[in-house]
């Protein structure tokens, strides 16, 4: 089986978008099927539906985790999700330095020009990059959740 870093990549090169790809590579890990699986992840991409917001891959991430770890009922602990998602966010701002998508793609994904300035740019290249890395730091999370 392909890792969650290999399989997102797959997914995102063949047109998904950076939350969907995250989310379905991690689903698939966990051996889990849903008709919400990507939907709910689709509005997350281009930086929250290009509002300038934080990169699809930050939540991909925090609802793969939730796959992983997230609670069922209200009165279970949150206490494990919760740490897993602050390692998440603290590995990719360590890598990427930003989980603002304007400010990792250097595009202003809001506007004609910025999205001009993407597509010029190769700025998916950048994206590529991002995918593959959040899928890693989401690899290292797994493999440390199930060695517990």
């Amino acid at each position: 089986m392909k890792t969650i870093s290999e399989r997102s990549l797959e997914l995102f090169k063949s047109g998904y978008y950076c939350s969907e790809s995250i989310l379905i590579a991690a689903a698939e890990k966990l051996g889990i099927k849903s008709e919400l699986i990507p939907r709910i992840a689709s509005g997350f991409g281009s930086g929250i539906a290009e509002t300038n917001g934080t990169c699809g891959a930050v939540p991909g991430a925090v609802m793969a985790i939730g796959l992983l770890c997230g609670r069922n009922h209200s009165t279970e602990n949150i206490d494990v999700n919760f740490q897993l998602t602050k390692d998440f966010v603290e590995n990719f701002k360590t890598v990427f330095k930003s989980t603002q998508c304007t400010a990792l793609t250097k595009c202003n994904l809001s506007t004609i020009e910025g999205k001009k300035k993407f597509k010029n740019y190769n700025a998916i290249c950048l994206c590529n990059d991002i995918v593959e890395k959040s899928g890693e730091i989401l690899d290292q999370i797994f493999a440390e959740y199930y060695a517990e």
